[in-house]
């Protein structure tokens, strides 16, 4: 072999050294990256969004370009929409009726951090009976189904979303309807003359039939509406 072509063939294993020692650092370091610590924890930040009524939603067609960021609920929502404090939420881990992790409570604009949750599987589930709503409504027939989050949450960058101003956000949506003040009125028959075996009671309203009740010695001649 002469000279020249020992030469070339040198230069040729020391190019391809190079640039496996190049290459070598950058693949590591996308692994390491892609890896969730087992350790690491993650906030979840909930915002209860008021909605005149849920036509339309969720978004589809391609125009839902929501990951996980922080939004402007006006000009996501629509200039109608607005939040909603005294809601309360638990968060349950792997099913929606599995191991109560926490229970908070929506406030200072709609807003509850669960915090300091593990990776896994969650879901978040209204409760009604810790619900604090105030003035004169409630919860609709309709609440947000239970909502499923999977932690941790991958930004569109491949990285993760983590804690504090960093942790995922999401927004269930919620129609409210006026509470209906109620009361009862109690019948009871007294008799001063002929005794009868029955006698119908009707309670009105408007001038309106809206219910009616036959009193008699069965319910002792007296009944409540």
């Amino acid at each position: 072999m002469t000279k020249k072509s020992i030469l070339s063939s040198l230069l040729s294993i020391l190019t391809a050294i190079v640039i496996l020692v190049a290459l070598r650092p950058f693949t590591t370091v996308s692994s390491q990256e892609n890896q969730a610590s087992s350790d690491a924890t993650y906030d979840i930040v909930l915002t209860l969004v008021k909605l005149k009524d849920l036509n339309g939603w969720p978004k589809g067609g391609g125009k839902d370009s929501y990951s996980g960021q922080p939004l402007d609920i006006e000009n996501y929502f629509g200039s109608e929409a607005s939040t909603i404090d005294g809601v309360a939420f638990d968060i349950h881990k792997d099913k929606a009726d599995g191991e109560l992790v926490q229970t908070k409570i929506t406030e200072n604009g709609g807003r509850l951090i669960f915090s300091g949750l593990k990776a896994g599987k969650y879901y978040i589930v209204v409760n009604k009976e810790k619900s604090k709503l105030a003035g004169d409504q409630m919860l609709g027939d309709t609440t947000p189904v239970p909502l499923e989050v999977e932690l941790p949450v991958t930004k569109p960058d491949g990285s993760y979303f983590t804690v504090g101003n960093d942790a995922v956000h999401v927004y269930p949506k919620q129609v409210l309807k006026q509470r209906e003040d109620k009361t009862s009125f109690k019948v009871r028959k007294e008799w001063k003359g002929k005794k009868l075996n029955s006698i119908t009671v009707h309670l009105k309203q408007n001038g309106q039939v809206i219910d009616e009740i036959e009193l008699n010695d069965s319910n002792n001649w007296e009944h409540t509406f």
